[in-house]
């Protein structure tokens, strides 16, 4: 049974701006997908119903509406016949870990991605990054370490690894104020034409305080290789995530004729 959960008046209030840029309607969308974000929601749940929403934000119905339909078109939530509207599990999809940047496709699905660089250095290049970008080990390349945040919510910690004598400038890049894909592109013309993802389960380890998580918490590790139109490797990205916020589904036609076990029931 679904239980219906409430949002405090507190959270509410403290969530809505009138002389915020953003539409009423979209300042509310945002507060309750940061709370099942943070697991206020917890999937299943019963977002409260139109009117208690807008009794506790201070809007009309129709605000509410606006908001909750909104969410539910971008697959937070979903309708129930006569019961208001249910909760969905706060997990990104299997598609997240082909895209180029994922700033970009958090923002596409409403999730507000934000980015915090915590380094950017030049450092010999190990062995496995060596080979991936197909330079010579110990060369110098550039690292540079993010942690990356959907509604407020850190959801990854990535390193990505580039050749110096190929990027050298990218260490006098203010990357706190410039995006990195932009840069990429706009400052060094890369074009992509194809990318490589490798997938692995770890524990978060030396890396647990970055993700604030214990050291022995899951972690979905997602090796990815670019290339350029030349097929030529110019990025290594390793991106650790939270293992509760992936969730990885594949579809697989059957050919009846492969059937092992002779023709399958109709």
């Amino acid at each position: 049974m679904a239980r219906r959960s409430r949002l405090s008046s507190a959270t509410a209030e403290s969530s809505l701006s009138r002389d915020n840029p953003l539409s009423l309607h979209e300042q509310i969308r945002r507060s309750i997908l940061t709370d099942i974000w943070k697991g206020l929601y917890r999937p299943g749940d019963l977002l409260p119903s139109e009117k208690e929403l807008s009794l506790q934000f201070g809007v009309n119905r129709l605000t509410v509406r606006q908001a909750v339909h909104a969410l539910a078109n971008q697959g937070h939530v979903r309708a129930l016949q006569g019961r208001g509207y249910q909760v969905r599990s706060a997990t990104l999809g299997a598609d997240i870990l082909t895209v180029i940047s994922l700033s970009h496709y958090l923002d596409e699905h409403g999730l507000e991605a934000k980015t915090k660089v915590l380094g950017t250095e030049l450092v010999p290049a190990q062995p496995e990054v060596a080979d991936a970008l197909a330079i010579q080990r110990g060369a110098e390349v550039i690292k540079i370490v993010r942690q990356r945040f959907a509604v407020d919510v850190l959801i990854a910690v990535d390193e990505a690894y580039y050749d110096a004598q190929k990027f050298g400038d990218l260490l006098n890049v203010d990357l706190d104020h410039h995006s990195l894909v932009d840069t990429l592109f706009k400052v060094f013309d890369l074009r992509v034409g194809r990318v490589s993802t490798t997938l692995h389960a770890d524990v978060a380890g030396d890396r647990a305080e970055l993700l604030d998580v214990s050291p022995s918490s899951p972690l979905l590790v997602a090796s990815t290789l670019m290339f350029d139109l030349e097929e030529q490797p110019v990025e290594l990205g390793l991106s650790f995530y939270h293992g509760e916020r992936i969730k990885l589904t594949f579809t697989s036609p059957v050919d009846p004729a492969s059937w092992p076990y002779g023709a399958q029931p109709g």
